[in-house]
């Protein structure tokens, strides 16, 4: 049998740095060129490590349930339905924090403001939403690439 313990663990508790992969405070820039002309959004994860996501996403889950309580129970195609429905209410201010370039129906650029965020969220086709939402749920997107160990690059893309 192959002794396969690493020479630090006899010595002790290895050490290792994880920092570079804390992504609590990650934001991401995600491009829209369908919406416009480098139209992109700045975006935080909508995963468990962004607090402000968490609370607002505890926050309806609680009140769902306790609509839901003396209810019949729906299905799973109505659960994805209100999962979209909350993730459309809680990804302005929470999960999209800012946007570059983009334009409404005249070719105006709209700064963002939460207001402006809701319209736009709101309005943006389904799938499209869709497609941003799996973006913040992959918590690879919201590593600081300058901090990756260059060995580990050809791993994350894939090669």
């Amino acid at each position: 049998m192959t002794d396969v313990t690493a020479p630090a663990a006899m010595n002790g508790s290895p050490d290792w740095n994880f920092d570079h992969l804390d992504i609590s405070q990650g934001t991401t820039t995600y491009d829209i060129p369908l919406i416009g002309k480098d139209a992109r959004l700045m975006l935080r994860p909508a995963l468990e490590m962004n607090e402000d996501y968490l609370d607002a996403l505890l926050a309806t889950s609680g009140r769902r349930e306790r609509l839901m309580r003396g209810a019949s129970s729906s299905s799973t195609d109505d659960d994805r339905e209100q999962d979209r429905q909350d993730d459309i209410d809680l990804f302005p201010g929470n999960v999209v924090i800012g946007w570059e370039n983009v334009p409404n129906k005249q070719g105006n650029l709209v700064p963002f403001t939460l207001q402006n965020c809701r319209t736009f969220i709101k309005r943006l086709p389904r799938w499209l939403f869709d497609r941003i939402r799996g973006h913040c749920r992959i918590a690879e997107n919201f590593i600081d690439e300058e901090h990756i160990p260059p060995s580990a690059v050809g791993d994350i893309v894939g090669n």
